[in-house]
């Protein structure tokens, strides 16, 4: 428990820190919609738009995936007979007459103990007689038999109100659950129920009322004011009803109800519906010639559906598209029989919360890709779990709002983490470039290298913004020192050793300066960086270095390097004897440790005497290990040569433009793997 809160604590001071860096500016402009928003969605669970996209998104998803994993069974002792187009021309009526309504219940109740309810008003305009005799044969059946009522608010001039004492006189036997419930009190309809004349409702053991107005859902009683609760059609059936506060208990199976009085009714396909129907042809004609009917057992709930014929008639939405609203009744019906109720729970305030906080938390702190993965997995275990909830233990638990609060909140924190994303670049940046710009100050000047003395030229570019070359060049009391540094990889944390190996240069430059003293030694140089760089105390603070000191009136030449690529020199005559044979330049090799590995330094100096006109060449890896975006590889050391042997007449400025310029034609804009530098010196 105490590792969980840590967590929770964790993740929110880095929320915090993340909206403390963001500008204030931007955090109201995407808190403050994100907050609107989510508060929308709160009050939207208040409304019927919310029932709507449950209606339209939700439970067809949901009762689709249920019929797909696990399929739903109506109860074998459901019989369904409807009035078909056969029994229609059979009778040559669009209506059975009374005295045939009356063979066909005494035929379906000679099978004892069955119980019949009927989806029809009887509203129609029957005789005295034919209500009288058809009342006789009802009281000779025992089985109960239930038709519907209709309620509505006004007065319906066809169909007879249903009288208060029929109500007060009938009351258990229509099953209406004492007087109105105090729980009931907003579920008071205001409306009068109607149906067949009370002479005829007499007859019947009970009614009941159906009214589905196409959301899926129903109210299994309705207040008739303070007449009572009037149960729907299919509970009027049912012996064990009772009602206590918003739960209702069928058969000793408790279902909630919400509070508009309505619970999600349990549809099925409409195969499933008519594998368990039958015409109402044969039980016509079996009534008729007094024969039973021999497909209703013992024990059997009938339900007659006489609207049906038409396919048209008394049609309603519901998950499984367009259903006669007789199916309702039979709906629920085996509910109350198998206790296989649906619960519906639409209290969706702390779910949306939840999933806006978990949305923005997770964009907010995650990388954008990273993100977006959490957020749509999250979505996805949203979605299934809910969907899981329904078909497993018949739990309606809508994924619709909490997922458009997770998707808002996610895409909120996405562009939030853009904003800080695009805060830190600039910031990056303009750091870079004030970098660039320091590091550009540690390069020989013009002034410096352009003199009637030994002539230098270098020539830089960086793989990125900052490199981890540097080259340099100091005149001193006759010796000019020319140094080229190469530090392990490139970018700021290049740059920062090359800068450390430009401090301990100029330091060592101005040390000469103020003293006069003797020329300093390459090795003293290159010692000097090595010991700096080994109390840095890391495996990438380590570089090449090659050091030439050139005395400007003799051209006497000493040079050490250390683990740098070796120079080459590169004399004024094709036939000079330190070429070899057919060679145009001469490799100077020189051993030394790459400074940054040990304090234990261990280089070699040599010495030579450079010659009026003649010029070295030296440069970094990067300029012959960078690819040609043509050929995919290396541009190499033969191609270097060969631009090198190309250009070998030419002076120290010329010389460099050349090669740098076939450089730039092979490389191309293409992005490089590493900083290349060249610097030539040419003596006069």
């Amino acid at each position: 428990m105490i590792n969980i809160i840590g967590t929770f604590r964790t993740l929110f001071a880095s929320v915090i820190s993340k909206l403390i860096e963001t500008p204030r500016r931007s955090v109201l402009t995407l808190i403050v919609p994100l907050v609107v928003a989510v508060i929308g969605l709160q009050a939207l669970t208040l409304t019927p738009v919310t029932r709507l996209i449950d209606q339209k998104i939700f439970h067809p998803i949901a009762f689709m995936a249920r019929e797909k994993i696990r399929p739903q069974k109506l109860d074998p002792r459901i019989k369904i007979f409807s009035f078909d187009n056969r029994t229609a021309a059979y009778l040559k009526a669009l209506d059975i007459p009374l005295d045939i309504w009356g063979l066909v219940i005494s035929a379906i109740a000679e099978t004892p103990d069955t119980k019949i309810l009927i989806s029809k008003l009887f509203d129609s305009s029957y005789s005295s007689s034919e209500i009288e005799t058809f009342s006789k044969r009802l009281k000779s059946t025992a089985s109960k038999t239930v038709i519907q009522a209709f309620t509505y608010p006004g007065e319906i001039a066809y169909r007879p109100p249903i009288p208060d004492a029929l109500f007060k006189d009938n009351q258990q036997k229509t099953i209406i659950i004492g007087s109105a419930h105090p729980a009931a009190a907003s579920w008071v309809s205001k409306s009068t129920p109607y149906g067949a004349s009370p002479e005829l409702l007499k007859s019947f053991f009970a009614f009941g009322h159906n009214e589905y107005k196409g959301d899926h859902r129903q109210s299994p009683v309705i207040s008739i004011s303070e007449k009572g609760l009037l149960t729907h059609a299919s509970l009027a059936m049912i012996d064990d009803v009772s009602l206590a506060g918003r739960t209702l208990s069928v058969n000793q199976h408790n279902v909630k109800v919400s509070s508009d009085g309505k619970i999600l009714v349990n549809f099925f396909p409409k195969e499933t519906y008519q594998k368990a129907s039958y015409s109402l042809l044969a039980v016509v004609e079996r009534a008729k010639k007094s024969q039973d009917i021999s497909v209703v057992k013992p024990g059997d709930y009938v339900v007659i559906l006489p609207a049906m014929y038409t396919g048209s008639t008394d049609h309603h939405e519901t998950p499984f598209g367009s259903l006669p609203g007789g199916y309702v009744l039979v709906t629920m019906l085996n509910s109350a029989l198998t206790g296989n109720w649906l619960t519906e729970i639409d209290d969706y305030g702390l779910m949306i919360l939840l999933f806006a906080i978990t949305g923005f938390v997770m964009a907010a702190l995650l990388k954008p890709g990273l993100a977006l993965a959490a957020i749509s997995i999250t979505a996805i275990v949203l979605m299934a779990g809910s969907i899981g909830l329904f078909v497993f233990t018949g739990v309606a638990y809508s994924f619709v709002l909490p997922l458009f609060s997770l998707v808002l909140s996610g895409l909120t924190g996405l562009v939030l983490h853009g904003n800080l994303a695009s805060i830190e670049e600039v910031r990056i940046h303009k750091e870079l470039e004030v970098a660039t710009l320091v590091q550009k100050s540690f390069f020989p000047k013009a002034s410096e290298t352009q003199q009637d003395v030994t002539a230098v030229e270098g020539r830089f570019i960086p793989a990125s913004e900052c490199g981890g070359d540097w080259w340099g060049c100091y005149r001193r009391h006759g010796y000019t020192y020319v140094m080229l540094g190469d530090a392990v990889g490139h970018g700021v944390p290049a740059a920062l050793v090359t800068a450390v190996a430009f401090s301990v240069s100029r330091s060592i430059d101005m040390e000469l300066e103020a003293a006069q003293a003797n020329p300093v030694s390459p090795s003293r140089f290159l010692k000097s960086i090595n010991d700096i760089l080994c109390e840095m105390n890391s495996k990438l603070a380590c570089m090449t270095f090659l050091i030439f000191r050139i005395h400007e009136e003799s051209g006497e030449t000493v040079f050490s390097n250390a683990g740098n690529l070796q120079p080459v020199l590169i004399p004024k005559s094709d036939q000079d004897q330190r070429l070899a044979k057919s060679q145009r330049l001469k490799t100077l090799l020189a051993r030394g440790d790459v400074l940054g590995l040990g304090r234990d330094l261990d280089v070699e100096e040599h010495s030579m005497t450079l010659k009026p006109g003649d010029k070295i060449a030296l440069y970094t890896d990067g300029l012959i290990e960078n690819k040609s975006p043509k050929t995919k590889e290396p541009l190499g050391k033969k191609w270097l040569k060969d631009i090198m042997t190309g250009a070998a007449s030419k002076g120290s400025n010329q010389f460099c433009d050349q090669i740098w310029a076939s450089y730039a034609h092979e490389v191309g804009a293409s992005k490089v793997a590493d900083d290349a530098t060249l610097v030539v010196i040419e003596r006069p």
